[in-house]
């Protein structure tokens, strides 16, 4: 079940590069909220400002209307954007507890307590292993992972052709 060293450096070499675009889009969106909290912020600084300037009652209605509807905004903005930061983006290290799994799953069986045997089961096979009181064991179905690294290096890996994007 072990890929070879430079399937598994490849693999990991694209997983980054996917993980490097997506923390990039969410630092665009990180930026935005941040953007739009300062913009409402301002607004209604602007807002408060007027309103403290003028004597007009259905101004000072008209006003004290938009203020409501912008305060109801911010604790929206607050919670996404406190949301947002809380997200842990740290990825190297999950991405190497990931890939040394799937470059030795025997160490970890061979290593490992009833739990870790459990869970190499769980992450190696995609259903139970199939058991049958008069033959045994049989074949066990693996998971995702380990199939397409298998098909890889079986070199059974067809590339589609491109196609015209619109």
């Amino acid at each position: 079940m072990r890929p070879s060293d430079t399937l598994l450096a490849l693999a990991k070499e694209v997983v980054h590069d996917c993980w490097k675009q997506k923390k990039g889009e969410f630092k665009r969106q990180l930026a935005d909220c941040d953007r739009e909290k300062k913009e409402l912020d301002l607004s209604v600084q602007k807002l408060t400002s007027r309103l403290l300037n003028t004597d007009d009652p259905i101004i000072v209605q008209v006003y004290e209307g938009q203020l409501k509807d912008m305060e109801v905004k911010r604790p929206h903005h607050a919670v996404r954007s406190w949301q947002m930061y809380s997200i842990d983006t740290s990825f190297d290290d999950a991405l190497e507890t990931v890939f040394d799994f799937i470059g030795n799953p025997h160490g970890m069986w061979a290593n490992g307590d009833l739990e870790d045997k459990r869970r190499v089961l769980k992450l190696a096979f995609a259903k139970r292993l199939p058991y049958s009181s008069k033959e045994g064991f049989g074949t066990a179905l693996t998971s995702l992972p380990f199939t397409v690294f298998r098909e890889m290096a079986a070199g059974k890996v067809e590339m589609v052709e491109g196609g015209v994007y619109r």
